[in-house]
Parts: structure tokens; C-alpha cells; sequence
């Protein structure tokens, strides 16, 4: 078996990485906890003008909105970190998630997470670890500057896209299998 993990290094070559992936700290500080501060002390400021319940819907709009929205954000671009694609000794092609997405989450780097998520699916179909999902027939249909967008055929018969970040080393031995 052969598993396709994250690289930093080949993310970076690619120019696919999110810049909040690289320094998380600071691009927290930036674009979330300084924006806050300031909507928050313009909101006080307008509240001369808007009135008192308006400027408290609108204080408490952005005291969940603006970090909810950052959550998400960090959450959609850093979910590469812990999915791995697996070219099992049968020549199939799976896409293995880990369902722990933190950032520190120890197993993204281990190989024998995701065989054995894998494994577990194969054999039951259902582990609490995470999911694999068997890419069949997949081939390249384009190639853009981040990304392999590719066509396989689901477990139903379905054909489904995916989108694969090029940020795994050698993971065009896939589509050549």
C-alpha cells in the first residue's frame, strides 16, 4: 500500500496552501481578533446615532458572526491536513478522512491511521476514526493552478467529482494506475 499524505513542502511548491495553514497565530490576530475590536468599537461609537437596541443586535451580530465565520474558514482550508488518498495492493484508489480535523492531531502524519480507517472500512464498513470512501475509475478531468479536479464512480454507480489539493507528493501516480 501506498499513502498520499499532506506535504508542507509540496503544498509550498505548489503555491496551494492557505496562508492561515502556514501561520495560524498571527492570521488570527489579523483577520479575526483586530476586526473584531474594531467593529465592536465603531458599533459603540455609532450608538449615539443608531440607537441603543439596534447598536446591541448589531454588537451581538458581530461578537458571533465574525468568529464563526473565521472558525469556518480555517476550519474549510485546513481540513487537507488530515485526508490522505491510498493506492491499496489491489491497484484501488481510496480517499481516507480522518473525522479529528484539529490542527495538532498527531495521527494527520501517521500512515498507520490510515490503513487502519481503511481496514476497519473494508471490513465493517463503519469506524468512529474516520471514513473511506473507494474512488473507482478515477481519472483527471482538469488541472488548475491549486488543484487536480477529478471524475470517479461512487459505490452506487454515481459519477461524482473531487477536488484534490496539490499538496500530496507524487499523487499523479494515482490517475496512472
Amino acid at each position: 500500500m501506498k499513502v498520499f499524505k499532506y506535504s508542507r513542502k509540496e503544498a509550498l511548491k505548489n503555491k496551494s496552501y492557505s496562508k492561515m495553514a502556514i501561520e495560524p497565530r498571527k492570521y488570527f490576530i489579523l483577520y479575526c481578533l483586530l476586526p473584531y475590536i474594531a467593529l465592536i468599537v465603531l458599533l459603540i461609537i455609532m450608538s449615539a446615532f443608531l440607537g441603543l437596541i439596534f447598536t446591541m443586535v448589531l454588537v451581538i451580530l458581530v461578537m458571533i458572526g465574525l468568529p464563526t465565520a473565521y472558525a469556518l474558514y480555517f476550519v474549510n482550508n485546513n481540513k487537507w491536513f488530515t485526508r490522505a488518498f491510498i493506492l491499496d495492493d489491489n491497484k484501488s484508489v481510496w480517499f481516507v478522512e480522518q473525522f479529528d480535523t484539529s490542527y495538532n492531531n498527531v495521527n494527520a502524519t501517521n500512515d498507520n491511521a490510515y490503513i487502519e480507517i481503511l481496514e476497519k472500512t473494508k471490513k465493517s464498513k463503519k469506524t468512529s476514526k474516520g471514513k473511506a470512501v473507494e474512488l473507482t475509475k478515477l481519472y483527471l478531468q482538469q488541472e488548475t493552478k491549486k488543484y487536480y479536479i477529478c471524475k470517479y464512480t461512487n459505490s452506487k454507480g454515481y459519477i461524482e467529482q473531487i477536488k484534490i489539493l496539490k499538496a500530496y507528493e507524487d499523487i499523479k501516480k494515482i490517475f496512472e494506475k
